[in-house]
């Protein structure tokens, strides 16, 4: 205590001690499932403990100890002293009931405990422990494990007979076991497994080294124990179990399923077939007691077990004794299971931190799990937020473990751990609840403690705010829509006068493109016409000869008839004038003629006789002539006439017409034609 001046005692409801001091407050956990055992002033180590007659035995690292034990279910409860044992002094490490015989290893052999006196009766190198080489062994065989190897000895009335050991055998055999075939199992953590067969035809018993080859995971740190009566090893990798049949370990289904492959030091079966195991200086059970197997870790003794030399003795389920660095320490596993209350939970405080702290909530609820308050309210300054926990295990305090949640800002909760607060900092705006929850030693969950806030936006991010933000946004929108309508617009209009100018310069080409055309083709059509117009000419040099020609022959003829005397041949002669005088074949030529004519200068006469329909034949031929720009000479060899006549025939022609004396008659009949060509041609050539 912290002092012995106590003002006030009271009993809580798991029947601790509370006492209140003059200058404090101290609890004395009388009720509690595990209790510390000492049994000398040294804290020595514990290594081995055992119950005979009435009597507590435990073995220390500076001797054997001994105290005599009351009729209590709970022997922790039990009031004695510890005395020494005689002769013991020095570190024991193992304790055997034997035919009624209680044997100590000890570090200086093997000896015999009667009363409170030891007796020494294999000397030599220390022993560690002796065990039964079978449940069936006939003949009373034991094996003891020392120092250096194992022996195999008989005992008849506590006193030894017949002692054999394996000569080449010299392995430290602390961990010894035995199968329902006598074979002897000995690890060692660093040399390994070793397996020793006795031959049933002599008395030699063969050794076997088991390592990798056998199925073992590694060859270091494997351990050999005896659970459910089958040989298995603790290893770095979980619990292998042996198969006689194939001679090899494999992983264990069982021990698989439960503890996984994490590295196990030690097993030890109790009385209610629970296997109680030891994970990096961790005490653990599989409890197979109820519907379904379930493990619990006895956290409260974390670390305070002697690593390498692991003990654990059950007595029943209300006492267990398991070896600790300083002493041991007592387990009621009954009661500790029975006390698996649902653990409490309380927010205590609440705190914003920013400039200043400030406390929001105190932890006085309406309710002691939940403080039950409406939402809080916390401007968007308060936003880093400070909140402390705790769960009112008294007993096992730095065993519980918290987990919380922010919902609305975490997305899962967080991984146990022993941390008793949890901050946040720059909270955003919005609803908030904060939930914790406690977690025992035994993986008991609390009920879940809650506490809703909500931060409030700041004044640029209220809803007025985002209205406003709105409505700037909707005006630059519609303005950049306005914008990009009218330059739209613009684009749209610039496009078409481009497409107009494109337009226009394609109609210019295209105009231009169609005037080369139809210069093209009037050059074309007007060599057409020269042509026609050669044709034409020599058409009209052809009958011009050929008047010539016919007038030549005529004149001949004419002379000739003049020189004829002959009545006949006169006859004959005046027959080839008239012949010849005969207008029928120069009216053929001339319709011919007058046929290609009009080809080439766009039916010339039909328009000259539609325009002027008074005129003769012969006017038609001379206006046909003239067109050709013929001269009056060569249009008088074509008609036949003189050039005299050729004159008067102009003459009539023009008052035909009505043509007065400024009027060419020649350039009249040039643009006669072309008017009816223009006429014609009204729509020009494409």
């Amino acid at each position: 205590l912290q002092n012995n001046n106590i003002l006030s005692t009271l009993l809580d409801k798991k029947g601790n001690i509370w006492l209140g001091l003059d200058n404090g407050l101290d609890c004395i956990a009388f009720n509690s499932p595990i209790k510390h055992i000492v049994a000398d002033e040294q804290d020595a180590s514990g290594y081995t403990a055992i119950i005979k007659n009435d009597k507590l035995y435990i073995g220390t690292s500076s001797g054997l100890y001994q105290t005599i034990l009351q009729k209590n279910n709970d022997l922790s409860f039990s009031k004695g002293s510890f005395q020494q044992v005689t002769g013991s002094s020095g570190q024991v490490w193992g304790l055997s009931d034997i035919q009624g015989h209680l044997f100590m290893g000890h570090h200086e052999g093997l000896f015999e405990i009667n009363n409170n006196n030891s007796q020494q009766i294999l000397s030599g190198e220390g022993c560690w422990n002796l065990i039964q080489t079978s449940e069936n062994a006939s003949g009373n065989k034991y094996v003891g494990g020392f120092y250096k190897g194992i022996q195999f000895f008989d005992l008849k009335d506590g006193q030894i007979i017949g002692k054999n050991n394996i000569p080449k055998f010299t392995e430290s055999s602390r961990y010894l076991s035995a199968d329902a075939d006598g074979n002897i199992w000995v690890s060692h953590p660093y040399h390994g497994v070793f397996l020793i067969q006795p031959d049933n035809n002599t008395e030699k018993y063969w050794v076997h080294k088991i390592d990798t080859k056998n199925g073992l995971p590694e060859t270091l740190n494997n351990f050999i124990f005896k659970i459910k009566n089958q040989i298995v090893a603790a290893t770095e990798r979980g619990v292998y179990s042996y198969n006689k049949n194939t001679r090899q370990f494999a992983s264990d289904s069982f021990f698989l399923k439960h503890l996984g492959t994490q590295s196990i030091r030690y097993l030890k079966e109790d009385a209610e077939g629970n296997i109680w195991f030891i994970h990096e200086k961790k005490l653990g059970v599989i409890d197979i007691s109820g519907n379904t197997n379930k493990i619990y870790y006895l956290t409260d003794l974390d670390n305070r077990m002697l690593s390498g030399f692991e003990f654990l003795f059950p007595v029943n389920a209300s006492n267990m004794l398991l070896g600790g660095e300083k002493g041991f320490y007592h387990i009621n596993y009954k009661k500790y299971k029975s006390a698996l209350a649902q653990p409490g939970i309380r927010l205590h405080k609440v705190k914003i931190f920013n400039i200043k702290d400030s406390t929001v909530y105190g932890g006085f609820g309406n309710k002691y799990t939940s403080p039950n308050l409406s939402q809080e309210f916390f401007d968007y300054e308060w936003r880093n937020i400070h909140f402390e926990f705790s769960a009112p295990e008294y007993g096992n305090k730095s065993k519980t473990q918290f987990s919380y949640l922010l919902k609305g800002y975490d997305a899962e909760w967080s991984e146990w751990s022993e941390k008793t607060e949890k901050d946040y900092t720059n909270l955003p705006p919005g609803n908030y609840v904060f939930q914790v929850k406690a977690k025992n030693n035994l993986g008991i969950e609390s009920i879940t403690e809650t506490y809703s806030f909500q931060i409030r936006a700041p004044w640029y991010r209220s809803q007025w705010a985002y209205f406003f933000y709105f409505m700037i946004i909707a005006g630059f929108l519609g303005a950049f829509y306005m914008r990009q309508k009218r330059k739209l617009r613009l684009q749209r209009e610039k496009h078409l006068e481009e497409q107009q100018k494109t337009n226009y310069l394609h109609q210019l080409e295209k105009n231009k493109a169609e005037s080369e055309l139809v210069t093209l083709r009037n050059d074309k059509l007007q060599s057409e016409i020269d042509f026609k117009n050669s044709e034409l000419a020599n058409t009209a040099m052809h009958l011009l000869q050929k008047g010539e020609l016919i007038a030549k022959v005529k004149g001949e003829l004419t002379a000739m008839m003049k020189k004829v005397k002959d009545e006949n041949a006169m006859n004959e002669i005046k027959k080839m004038i008239r012949a010849l005088s005969d207008d029928e074949h120069i009216d053929e030529d001339w319709e011919h003629f007058a046929q290609h004519f009009d080809k080439v200068h766009s039916d010339f006469t039909h328009v000259l006789i539609d325009i002027h329909p008074n005129i003769t034949p012969n006017d038609v031929k001379l206006c046909t002539y003239l067109r050709m720009n013929l001269s009056s000479k060569e249009i008088s060899r074509l008609m036949n006439i003189s050039v005299r006549g050729v004159e008067l025939s102009r003459y009539r022609l023009r008052k035909k017409m009505g043509l007065s004396t400024e009027t060419n008659l020649v350039d009249y009949l040039m643009k006669l034609g072309k008017k009816k060509n223009e006429s014609k041609d009204e729509n020009p050539i494409v």
